[in-house]
């Protein structure tokens, strides 16, 4: 049987790939190593994104990547990070059928956007021309450290990585934050689909640990016909693959994926 992961949070390929599984790990439209960037308010909105990555898995479906040597693929599991996971979203209530099995992490039906965090991005290109110089202004960065490892990170994590993460972390565009992009959707999806979010991410679980398993099952309403499951690493943060916890979480989706597949 050809599987194939459909990745947006690329530290899962390796382990997904020494499993067994065919990944690809998806740039969204105007990042990766581009010559020249797209407009990012008038080309960059998450209506073409959404159009973009439907093609690609209706592609996979049908073989149509034969000159890239890949075969066909009949069973598809699309796993999301964050806005990623929201882009997933938005797929299963355009077209149900392009997916086997859905995996949000870092995801909710309940997003809180913390003061802190949006004050801190300004354009990637003045808030770090070192790495940004020369990208149109509404391509936007964080600033600061201190506030990127607030918001993405919390409990059992290595203090080095961070600053890493920081000094690693890709632009957003603004077009992304102003098309209709972080709305959620209700499908008609009927596979399954697993939720996996830190119980201290502040950004989808902002009730805290003790609300946190209320706030991911309240998301089976945007799956509302799906066989839905959630998962809640403890002592983890937003970027849950950057936690201690992530060893774990990795092995326990996929004996999830395992009971299905």
């Amino acid at each position: 049987m050809d599987r194939i992961w459909i990745l947006w949070p690329l530290q899962l390929h390796t382990y997904a790939t020494r499993a067994g599984y065919h990944t690809i790990a998806l740039d969204r439209l105007g990042r990766g190593q581009l010559i020249s960037f797209p407009d990012p308010i008038t080309e960059i909105q998450s209506a073409l994104q959404d159009r973009v990555t439907e093609e690609l898995l209706i592609q996979l479906q049908r073989g149509g990547f034969a000159d890239l040597h890949l075969p066909s693929f009949d069973k598809i599991i699309y796993v999301g990070h964050s806005f990623g996971s929201d882009l997933g979203n938005h797929g299963a209530a355009v077209n149900p059928r392009t997916v086997d099995a859905y995996v949000p992490t870092g995801y909710s039906s309940t997003v809180a956007l913390p003061t802190n965090l949006t004050l801190d991005f300004s354009s990637a290109a003045i808030a770090n021309p070192s790495r940004f110089s020369g990208l149109p202004l509404g391509y936007w960065a964080g600033k600061t450290v201190s506030v990127r490892t607030a918001t993405c990170y919390a409990g059992d994590f290595d203090p080095a990585l961070p600053l890493v993460d920081f000094e690693t972390h890709d632009t957003f565009a603004v077009g992304e934050g102003l098309s209709p992009g972080f709305e959620t959707r209700v499908t008609a999806f009927v596979g399954p689909v697993l939720i996996v979010t830190g119980e201290l991410d502040i950004l989808f679980c902002p009730g805290g640990a003790a609300a946190c398993p209320v706030t991911l099952e309240k998301t089976r309403e945007l799956f509302p016909l799906a066989q839905f499951s959630v998962m809640m690493p403890r002592n983890t943060g937003h970027s849950l693959s950057l936690h201690l916890s992530a060893p774990e979480m990795m092995r326990d989706v996929h004996n999830w994926l395992d009971s299905y597949f």
